[in-house]
């Protein structure tokens, strides 16, 4: 990319088209299956994503969206997202308020949508609990 740019004088997004189409990715977009199995390859990470996925069918006209990097859940916009986190954990992300609940920490730096300004860990899929079902809620309740 930078010597794209040094030597052609390619922008950020031009010499990033250059690359994609010299080197294509293997994963598609449009494959959420295989996004999900790249993503999502700790067993205990996954188990707290089902737990997620769980408690947000239990909210009304929501829908789950893969990306690369985080699984998304939406209701009319993102309320909330997950991606995994190294030793089985995985980070959730919520819009709503990081003052509304004492474990959740203001967002910073995550790749999701910028709705979702608090975040929160967890390490075992019994963190999903009525609290947690509660912010996804109140996220829900805000999309």
């Amino acid at each position: 990319m930078d010597w794209l740019r040094e030597t052609h004088g390619l922008g950020v997004n031009r010499a990033a088209h250059v690359l994609s189409v010299a080197f294509p990715a293997e994963l598609g977009w449009d494959d959420a299956a295989a996004l999900r199995a790249a993503l999502w390859t700790d067993a205990g990470s996954e188990a707290i994503l089902r737990a997620l996925e769980a408690a947000v069918a239990k909210l009304p006209d929501t829908a789950t969206g893969q990306r690369k990097s985080f699984t998304a859940f939406s209701r009319k916009v993102q309320m909330a997202a997950s991606r995994p986190v190294k030793g089985g954990q995985v980070m959730v992300g919520f819009a709503i308020d990081p003052d509304a609940e004492p474990r959740l920490q203001p967002r910073a730096s995550e790749s999701w949508g910028d709705r979702l300004k608090a975040k929160m860990l967890l390490t075992s899929p019994a963190e999903v609990d009525a609290s947690t079902e509660a912010l996804l809620r109140a996220a829900w309740e805000r999309s």
